[in-house]
């Protein structure tokens, strides 16, 4: 066995000895080959390897991002809803510190002049809040019909279009713009005046008060209940209050010169435009103590409001005429 052994280790041994130079080259670039071979996938592999820890340490750093980012919004957005409910208790709170003020004034007012009118809108009022103060401002301008302010209020906050009310808003106050129509008459448009308006028409019309003045108050002057149902009847019927200077303006031409220019006036079908004016704001002596408001007042919130003179002496403060009372209205409807 150990002569077989040795045999072919010899053969083997004589084998590599009788190669020819040429066979031994090719078996050389045989080794050189493989060696490079095994360099270059080595060298992929290593490549391949790090690539893919490369990829996977930033997929992992982007969704570790992402969940910052996630974090960070769900905290922006509950302090968003944090602050929409703390504006929506603060409106509920107000609208109810006015309810009481109002019914503290009646209370006191009728004490004393039981015939003293007070503003009374029928039904509910047009707009709820949604709680959140920016979409009730949109709401109400677009309300008025101003689809433009409405939009541009909405279109301002940051990240709107990832709020579902938001857009909801948007996609409707598009649509109503795109809906409305061009009032074409601008040179008929109906104009409705009034005179100061009646508060107590007991006093207004007491002969032995008023009797030289009796016939003039009855034909020229409104009362505080029968202009509201004017303004409701009016808004029913589908008109809408525009500023003169929506139907028309000076505008400076191509030559320089200025001329009174008809404006658009966008409203959605069926609406009706008008123009209100009062004739004339102003307090005269001689209505002293016949039943009418006695002035304008400007409130610390910036309210317009009227001062009105009791039976007894005592001054009030309150919706007493067309100014004060058209400002309650809008803001109803």
């Amino acid at each position: 066995m150990g002569t077989g052994i040795k045999r072919r280790r010899l053969g083997r041994n004589r084998t590599s000895r009788y190669l020819s130079p040429r066979q031994k080259k090719h078996q050389n670039l045989g080794r050189v080959i493989f060696i490079i071979a095994a360099a270059v996938t080595l060298v992929a592999a290593s490549f391949i390897t790090t690539a893919a820890y490369a990829k996977h340490s930033k997929e992992r750093e982007a969704e570790a991002l992402r969940l910052r980012e996630i974090e960070a919004a769900s905290e922006e957005e509950r302090s968003s809803i944090a602050a929409s409910l703390a504006e929506a208790e603060a409106i509920l709170r107000q609208a109810q510190e006015k309810k009481e003020a109002r019914k503290l004034l009646i209370d006191k007012v009728h004490a004393v002049d039981p015939n003293v009118e007070f503003p009374v809108f029928p039904g509910s009022p047009t707009l709820s809040s949604t709680g959140d103060a920016v979409l009730d401002e949109a709401y109400r301008l677009a309300a008025g019909y101003d689809y433009e302010a409405a939009l541009s209020i909405i279109r301002n906050v940051t990240g709107y279009v990832n709020k579902p009310g938001y857009v909801k808003a948007e996609d409707a106050f598009i649509a109503a713009k795109s809906a409305a129509r061009q009032w074409k008459t601008n040179n008929n448009i109906t104009h409705v005046f009034f005179h100061s308006l009646i508060v107590d028409p007991s006093r207004t019309f007491d002969y032995e008060i008023t009797s030289h003045k009796i016939t003039d108050y009855n034909k020229a002057m409104t009362t505080v209940s029968e202009f509201v149902r004017m303004m409701e009847e009016m808004y029913r019927k589908g008109y809408v209050l525009v500023d003169l200077y929506d139907v028309a303006k000076m505008e400076v031409t191509s030559d320089g010169t200025e001329k009174m220019t008809y404006q658009k006036i966008f409203l959605p079908e069926g609406k009706i435009p008008f123009v209100l004016s009062i004739d004339d704001t102003n307090y005269y002596e001689y209505m002293t103590g016949h039943g009418f408001a006695t002035k304008l007042v400007l409130e610390e919130d910036g309210t317009v409001t009227d001062e009105y003179v009791l039976s007894d002496g005592t001054t009030v403060r309150g919706p007493f005429d067309v100014i004060p009372i058209l400002e309650e209205f809008i803001k109803y409807h």
